[in-house]
This record gives structure tokens, sequence and C-alpha cells, in this order.
């Protein structure tokens, strides 16, 4: 079921426990696909920023790809380690909206202070990958779990999101 190849295998082995079954090596096989591709997308940036600097560029353009590594960085160790499910619910006692909120700032801040980078580069990926990840936040939220699409649209939409922001900064 697609439900056992977009979810996080610990949600998915989690689930099968409930029934009385045993975990699969596909559970979670696109979740971890993603965390592979989004690493990429934590190294390419940080070692782009390290030539940049040493080659003395401009600090808005080695300081931009610094604050996309980090940002990627904060993303991915939400997305492995459920951060905004479990994780940090239960450090902070904070809601899982005011998680993502505080994700938004992040992002919206990151996409302000470097608006002119971004914008010479070209954005297009970048909007794709905002677009996707905004799409699966919406369908986690507003599309029952019952609904047949709504595991595909919310984790497959994340998951394109992903290889288009780790293509962006590529």
């Amino acid at each position: 079921p697609p439900a056992e190849l977009f979810r996080d295998p610990i949600a998915v082995a989690y689930a099968a426990a409930q029934r009385g079954e045993c975990c699969r090596v596909h559970f979670g096989a696109l979740s971890q696909l993603g965390a592979i591709i989004w690493s990429g997308a934590i190294f390419i940036p940080l070692f782009a920023a390290g030539i940049l600097y040493a080659r003395r560029y401009p600090a808005r353009v080695w300081q931009c790809m610094t604050a996309a590594g980090i940002l990627t960085a904060i993303l991915i160790i939400d997305e492995v380690y459920q951060g905004h499910e479990i994780v940090y619910r239960k450090l902070t006692g904070l809601p899982e909206s005011a998680i993502f909120a505080g994700y938004a700032v992040l992002v919206l801040a990151y996409l302000v202070f470097f608006r002119r980078e971004i914008l010479r580069v070209g954005p297009g990926l970048l909007m794709v990958s905002v677009a996707a990840f905004a799409f699966s936040l919406v369908t986690d939220k507003f599309v029952s779990e019952s609904v047949a699409w709504h595991r595909v649209g919310e984790d497959g939409s994340k998951l394109i999101g992903i290889w288009a922001w780790t293509g962006f900064h590529w």
C-alpha cells in the first residue's frame, strides 16, 4: 500500500505492530529516499559556501549558501526524527501548528533576506519546492486519511518538494 512506502518507517512499523504484524523492508522506502536526497541539499550548499568563502566571493553569496545548508539540516532533522510530530511537541509542549509556524518563519526569513541571490539564480525550482511543501501541509491538515490519495498527496508532494529544493541548491 502507498502508506507503507511513503510514510515514515517508524510510523509504519508502529502501525504494523499494532495489528500484530512484523516490519517489512519496504516500510518507508520513499520517505528514506527523500532523506537521502535531502542530505545532498545540506552538503551541496555548505560545500559551495566553503569554496566561495575561500575564493573571497561577496559575503552575501556564501552566507546565502551557508543559510541554505543550515536551514535544510534543521528540516531534515525534523523529518527523520519526527520532530514536529513527537519530539519537539514533547520537549516544548508546543502544538504542531506552532512548530510549523516556526519553520515557516525560518523559510520566509531565508527567502526575504537572500531574495537577490535567489532571483539571480532563478527561483523556479525553489517555487516548485515551496508549493509542493505547502500542498503536503494542506493535504495533511485538511484531507481525511480515509481519502484514497491522501498519503500520495501528502508524502508524494513532500518528496517532490525535497527534489526541487535539492535541485535549486545544486
